[in-house]
């Protein structure tokens, strides 16, 4: 289905002195589309960015002017572009150019013509910018007349016109020309009166799409597909947030406020209830606590009667004990006279004992003596063996230290001192006594001799090579002389021979002479050497004499070693032999030398027949023991009976002392009783029985559970706590002041528990207080009706309005469905989108949205109840309003219910597949691709486009590398699907691939850039040329306008 529309489309593009261009004036297609072709980097790209989408929503941020990086923007939320260091192109290079031959200082201007049926409007850009950053200016404008070709931008000398300039130069448009200041104003104003969005926001979104509708990267095949989807969703228009959902959520507030109002004060008056209850109860159990009034009444009343029982029972007690100490005595005497007869028995036994006990002793003393003595004669032969295996260690060593001095060290000494008769040096050698010295010095002498004898023999080897020199000299003269003689004779030569024959003898005998000197001077040194070590001619005429001195100066150290191993063995063996013999001479010391053993035993077999013979009767201390145990037996009855009844007759007067005391206490303890249960009656249940003090210690044994549920230890701080409120409650003297009892508030901001008697209570009138909210609770009861009205038809006027949005929103299917499929090759590449209710609650209330004929919609009432709930019971939302209607917004944004599937049949082929990340970043078709990602995404601005309100709103995008992974056939096709979105085009392609978009009722013109040299390093514009028209199927005209 080919549209029909009158949009603004653009009838011409103008530069005036901006990036490469001085002047350029570009007339679009009828249909207003317009392609750029040529090389690579020539500039086709940043001339069609010089105009889109910068004037489309005014920014000069460089997202405006280079390539989206991210499929993200196209759902991003922010729509505010920021510079970016990442991007190269800058609105500054835009201006200036780039490379050596940029400008330094320029003003220059951007603009396009746009023309429907209706109007004729001029979208622009003015800027002034210096390559040092300095008085940078930027001014945008809108034209809105009939008149546009009377604008002007530069003045009569062909200089492009300041800001104020400008407005000067077009005052006479008046109120049609609009200046502004900023991007954000200008942005303003051209979605409200260009497009008639309802603000700037909506503009800058639909800007979002175009830069990556204008983006190479979604034919790149690594862009995500995933935001695309998302884009479509909310490119949908949304349920007036304003004048529907802010109000259905400020009117559930309001009931919640009022609900919530409701319940604080019911809050409040089952806190006091709480509190009421938690008085008595708590209370209650402070007077039934172990040390509390009541225990201690009952205690008191207890003991009165106990000590008068005692009393009664401690006198007849007394009467029963004098009795019993009379029978006591009359045996206590019988048993004192039985004691006296058996003590007289035992004394006479007492002399016996004695004199057994002095033999027992002697016996002792003579078996302890004769036991030391046999154990130190075992000692005694023990230390006398060692001290004789030692004396016979120590003579043996003895004898084999004198056998080495007289068998080995004597004899070689001996030969040493033979040897050394006429050799004065080595008699001096050996001049020691000790043999210590002898054999250092003797080493020290074979040692310098070693070292003499190798310096003369040195001597006599140079010595001898030397003569054996000469002589060869000699030799060598007499052949030198006969060689002479030979080569020169004849009289002619006889003077030449004479004079070689002299110079041959001077030469050689000087040479001799030489070497015989070196040869005295040798000799010299032999006979110096000879003259201070005298031995050393023996050495030399007897060569085994070193020989024979060093085996026996061997012989010497090793017999010396033994002999100072064997003195070292003795000097050991003899510390031994001196410690076991004072070892065994400390023994014969102790030893008693007048101790005879045989009279020991003698003493002890005599000493012990003469104790057994003295007879004793064994059970005669018995017998005492026991007697006498009798009478302490009957001493402790008696004792007993005496103790008993003093004890007796102590209770009685304590108990009646005692009787007469818990009396007077009893009374005391009942007064401050009756006190406390009249202030305790206030709090207590209507079925507390508390007339007395007995009808109360009932009560409170048949509720023992529920007071030890209720610790008056915990009272306080639960009253405290129950005041104060928990969290998200309100203290209830705040309640109070609200209510205005602020009586009741200034106390509570005192002492928030008081002492009363022996209670614990609040400090005001808790029966009024009950009153107060009671009727407060009566009063809320029509506020609540009355907001449950407005809350119940701002919620069916929601309802209503979602139903419409929902169901247009999945009735524009079919029509989209129809612009992506019409026309196409029913075999080749075809798109289709769906749009699906997300799974769970949100389905069915997307399927009741979408049949208008319903008149109840209960999943629909019931998800939408079920988010407003969520919203007003979200804490973090109930002090910010602005936080609050904005989850309101995205919670009731029926767009969020469902979402857009795309689905792609490939060619050939019947089967459709889904579009996802994983589909557009495999490998496979790139032209598949292509369309999978530009067609969806050409539905964003396309629904967008329907929410403004202005039926002119205009229709352009921008196509960077327009088609470059389609086959021509496809890309015409797809040229007229975006012909018939209803868009017209920029398109920029490589130079020679114009025929692609060639499509049938699809107009177009080209234009061809062309890039001057600029290896001078100055100014040159580029060209522009235009090489085609495309007017009606089939209808080609080639043409070469210069700029």
């Amino acid at each position: 289905m080919i549209l029909e529309n009158d949009y603004l489309h653009p009838v011409s593009y103008h530069l005036r002195n901006f990036g490469q261009y001085l002047q350029l004036d570009l007339e679009a297609a009828t249909a207003g589309n317009l392609t750029l072709l040529g090389a690579n980097a020539v500039g086709k790209t940043t001339l069609a960015n010089a105009f889109y989408p910068v004037l489309i929503d005014g920014s000069i941020a460089t997202p405006n002017f280079n390539p989206a990086r991210s499929s993200d923007t196209v759902s991003a939320n922010s729509t505010n572009p920021r510079n970016t260091t990442r991007d190269k192109r800058t609105f500054n290079s835009m201006l200036l150019g780039w490379g050596p031959s940029q400008y330094q200082v320029r003003t220059g201007y951007t603009y396009m013509v746009m023309a429907s049926t209706k109007r004729q409007v001029v979208l622009g850009i003015g800027a002034h910018r210096q390559t040092d950053g300095k008085k940078s200016a930027t001014w945008w404008f809108v034209l809105d007349s009939r008149s546009v070709a009377d604008l002007t931008c530069f003045d009569a000398a062909g200089q492009a016109l300041d800001k104020t300039g400008f407005c000067d130069a077009n005052a006479g448009f008046g109120e049609e020309l609009q200046v502004f200041d900023t991007w954000q104003a200008y942005r303003g104003a051209v979605a409200r009166d260009i497009y008639g969005f309802d603000s700037g926001e909506a503009l800058g979104k639909l800007a979002n799409a175009y830069r990556l509708l204008a983006s190479p990267i979604l034919t790149g095949g690594n862009a995500r597909f995933a935001p695309i989807p998302n884009a479509l969703r909310m490119a949908q228009e949304p349920i007036d947030r304003v004048g529907i959902i802010e109000p259905l959520a400020k009117s559930q507030q309001n009931l919640n406020q009022t609900l919530a109002l409701q319940h604080e004060l019911q809050n409040g008056l089952d806190r006091l209830a709480h509190i009421k209850k938690a008085q008595f109860w708590g209370n209650l159990n402070r007077l039934n606590d172990a040390d509390g009034l009541l225990p201690q009444h009952t205690k008191l009343a207890t003991n009165r009667d106990a000590a008068l029982t005692a009393v009664t029972t401690a006198q007849t007690k007394m009467a029963r004990l004098a009795e019993q100490l009379d029978g006591y005595q009359a045996l206590r005497d019988q048993a004192d006279e039985t004691l006296a007869n058996l003590q007289e028995r035992l004394a006479a036994q007492a002399s016996l004992e004695q004199q057994r006990d002095y033999l027992d002793a002697q016996i002792a003393d003579w078996r302890e003596q004769l036991t030391t003595y046999q154990h130190q004669l075992t000692e005694k032969a023990d230390d006398e063996a060692v001290v004789a295996d030692h004396q016979s260690q120590l003579a043996e060593l003895v004898a084999k230290a004198k056998a080495l001095q007289t068998k080995q060290l004597d004899p070689v000494i001996a030969q040493l001192h033979g040897l050394s008769a006429n050799h004065t040096e080595l008699t001096q050698a050996l001049a020691e006594t000790d043999n210590a010295k002898m054999l250092a010095g003797l080493t020290g002498y074979l040692t310098t001799k070693q070292r003499q004898l190798k310096d003369y023999q040195h001597l006599a080897a140079t010595i001898a090579q030397t003569s054996a020199d000469v002589a060869l000299v000699v030799g060598m003269q007499q052949d030198m002389g006969a060689a002479i003689d030979h080569r020169l004779t004849g009289r002619r030569n006889a003077s030449t021979n004479a004079a070689l024959q002299g110079d041959n003898q001077r030469i050689h005998e000087q040479g001799a002479a030489t070497m015989n000197a070196k040869v005295a001077q040798l000799q010299a040194k032999q006979q110096a050497l000879l003259a201070t070590a005298s031995d050393l001619r023996a050495f030399i005429e007897a060569p085994d004499l070193l020989l024979q001195l060093q085996d026996l100066q061997t012989d010497l150290a090793d017999v010396m070693h033994q002999l100072q191993a064997s003195q070292h063995q003795q000097e050991l063996t003899q510390v031994k032999l001196n410690a076991a013999q004072a070892q065994l001479d400390k023994l014969l010391a102790e030893i008693d030398p007048d101790f005879d053993p045989s009279v020991a035993e003698t003493q002890i077999e005599v000493l012990g027949d003469e104790r057994n013979a003295l007879q004793l009767d064994p059970t005669l201390a018995e017998q005492v023991a026991k007697q006498k145990a009798q009478i302490q037996d009957l001493d402790a009855a008696i004792n007993k009976l005496i103790r008993q009844h003093g004890e007796a007759q102590g209770i009685v007067k304590s108990q009646q002392a005692l009787a007469d005391q818990n009396t007077q206490d009893l009374a005391q303890v009942d007064a401050r009783l009756d006190r406390d249960l009249t202030l305790l009656r206030q709090f207590a249940p209507e079925d507390a029985e508390l007339s007395d003090i007995l009808a109360t210690l009932a009560f409170a044994h048949s509720n023992g559970a529920q007071i030890r549920e209720h610790p008056f230890s915990q009272l306080g701080s639960d009253l405290r706590n129950t005041l104060s409120g928990r969290e998200h409650e309100q203290p209830l003297d705040t309640l109070f002041d609200q209510r205005e009892a602020h009586e009741f508030a200034a106390k509570l901001r005192g002492d928030r528990t008081v002492e009363a008697e022996d209670l614990l209570v609040v400090p005001f009138d808790l029966g009024k207080a009950i009153t107060l909210f009671e009727d407060s609770l009566e009063d809320l009861q029509q506020a609540v009706a009355e907001r449950e009205s407005g809350q119940n038809l701002a919620m069916q006027t929601y309802l209503n309005a979602a139903a419409i949005h929902i169901s247009q929103q999945y009735q524009l299917i079919p029509e989209y469905n129809q612009m992506l499929t019409e026309g196409i090759d029913p075999h080749g590449i075809r798109l289709a989108v769906d749009l699906e209710p997300l799974p769970g609650s949100t389905e069915a209330a997307v399927h009741e949205a979408c049949d208008l004929q319903l008149k109840d919609r209960p999943a629909l009432a019931a998800l939408v109840q079920n988010r407003i709930d969520r919203l007003v019971n979200d804490p973090d939302l109930a002090s910010d309003s602005d936080a609050f209607m904005d989850a309101a917004a995205e919670l009731l944004d029926t767009r969020l219910w469902s979402e857009f599937k795309i689905y792609i049949y490939r060619r050939h082929s019947d089967v459709r597949e889904l579009v996802n990340d994983a589909f557009v970043q495999s490998g496979g078709s790139g032209a598949e691709k292509a369309q999978a990602m530009v067609l969806p995404l050409l539905l964003v601005p396309k629904m967008r486009l329907r929410q403004a309100s202005k039926p002119d709103a205009p229709h352009l995008v921008m196509f960077d590398e327009f088609a470059d992974k389609l086959d021509p056939e496809t890309a015409r096709a797809f040229a007229q699907t975006i012909d018939r979105f209803g868009f017209n085009f920029i398109a920029t392609m490589p130079s020679g691939a114009q025929t692609k978009i060639l499509a049938d009722g699809v107009a177009n013109r080209a234009y061809e850039v062309l890039a001057p040299d600029r290896s001078d390093g100055k100014f040159h514009a580029n060209q522009v040329h235009e090489v085609m028209q495309w007017h009606a199927p089939e209808s080609f005209e080639a043409g070469d306008a210069d700029e």
